[in-house]
């Protein structure tokens, strides 16, 4: 074997020693000690960040210029050169937010001393805004609100009201009664910006009550039916511990309180499709036992008031198909009931539903009632 071929076979064995002591080194595992050291490392540095961001903070809010860019400075030194044109970034799309609301009752009168909690983000970590903290309402039941952030929220509790809680998203300001199992959306076409002045604030509408009684709400039932087969009546659950879900049977049962029917007549257009592809004539009634229904107010969000009077046996809903305004499906239609000669008052949102199945109707039913003749129906939110 020549010499050329000897330093050929040296340089290949070269080769794969060197690869050899790389595989073995990179399958070696890391010592605890470097490891944790490491992890101590990364502590010590978010911990490092964090303190530094809230001196930059602080130095904000006072309004400190020689504090704030001294603080930047120093915050530059300690992120990552990757990370430090994100966070000027995030921080830049943080806002300054004044933003004033009232809360009232349902008659309009100011709810003093309710706490108003409020959470107010920002661009994430990064820039995370104000963050938390309660402020209670004043006599004329007024709070504001003085931070900087991209969006907040606000939770209202009152030991007389139920809870309320809202968003504002970049602006855009929507209410939601969790309070009230029927969740009605409330939205409103204004954004926080509108109301900055203590002359013009954002009205917070919930509904007061001195005491609350034993309200049984859910939060929707399937009414499904058969199609053209009588009534079905609703009752509740022989088990107590779930006496709100109601339970249904065929025909009339004098112990129930709600029955319902659905009918649908023969001119049902592309009966070949899909029942919730189907459309035709069709109608739903809803009968309380031994009460009656009426609908309720388009303005009546609430549901929370029974009405003493002006009830009918029952109420039929449906369409025709040859008619401009049909639809194959209605959905929130509001109505109070009472049953049981007057033991039972209730509220119900309702979403028809009569091509659910080839042979079914579907009624699907949120109510709350009580069974002590009260016709208080507010749900109490905790607090």
């Amino acid at each position: 074997m020549n010499s050329t071929c000897i330093k050929k076979w040296k340089v290949i064995l070269s080769i794969i020693a060197c690869l050899l002591l790389a595989v073995v080194w990179l399958w070696s595992p890391i010592p605890e000690s470097i490891k944790q050291a490491q992890k101590n490392t990364l502590v010590m540095e978010k911990l490092a960040i964090k303190q530094q961001v809230k001196k930059l903070e602080a130095a904000q809010q006072v309004g400190d210029a020689a504090a704030e860019q001294q603080a930047t400075s120093e915050l530059i030194k300690l992120l990552p050169k990757k990370l430090a044109g994100t966070f000027f970034m995030a921080r830049n799309m943080l806002v300054d937010i004044e933003f004033y609301g009232r809360v009232v009752d349902q008659n309009g009168m100011p709810v003093e001393d309710a706490q108003v909690q409020i959470g107010v983000s920002g661009g994430g970590a990064l820039a995370p805004g104000s963050g938390s903290g309660i402020i209670n309402t004043d006599e004329d039941g007024v709070f504001r609100l003085d931070a900087k952030g991209q969006r907040f929220s606000v939770s209202i509790r009152h030991p007389e009201i139920s809870t309320l809680a809202m968003r504002s998203v970049n602006g855009a300001i929507t209410q939601e009664p969790y309070f009230d199992p029927y969740k009605n959306d409330q939205s409103v076409g204004v954004g926080w910006t509108d109301h900055s002045d203590r002359k013009n604030p954002y009205i917070f509408k919930v509904w007061r009550e001195a005491g609350f009684g034993n309200v049984f709400s859910s939060g929707g039932m399937d009414g499904g039916v058969k199609v053209d087969d009588g009534f079905y009546t609703y009752m509740e659950n022989p088990n107590q511990s779930k006496k709100f879900w109601w339970i249904k049977e065929k025909g009339i049962n004098p112990k129930g309180y709600v029955a319902i029917k659905c009918i649908r007549d023969s001119d049902v257009h592309d009966s070949s499709a899909p029942p919730h592809r189907q459309y035709g004539s069709w109608s739903i009634t809803i009968a309380p036992i031994d009460g009656g229904i009426q609908p309720a107010s388009v303005n009546d969000v609430y549901l929370n008031r029974a009405p003493e009077s002006g009830y009918q046996p029952s109420i039929s809903v449906g369409r025709q198909a040859s008619n401009p305004d049909y639809a194959h499906m209605l959905s929130n239609q509001t109505y109070y009931f009472t049953a049981q000669n007057g033991k039972v008052y209730g509220s119900m949102r309702i979403t028809f539903e009569p091509f659910w199945s080839e042979d079914s109707c579907i009624a699907s039913i949120k109510r709350k009632y009580t069974t002590d003749g009260s016709r208080n129906l507010a749900v109490k939110g905790k607090f």
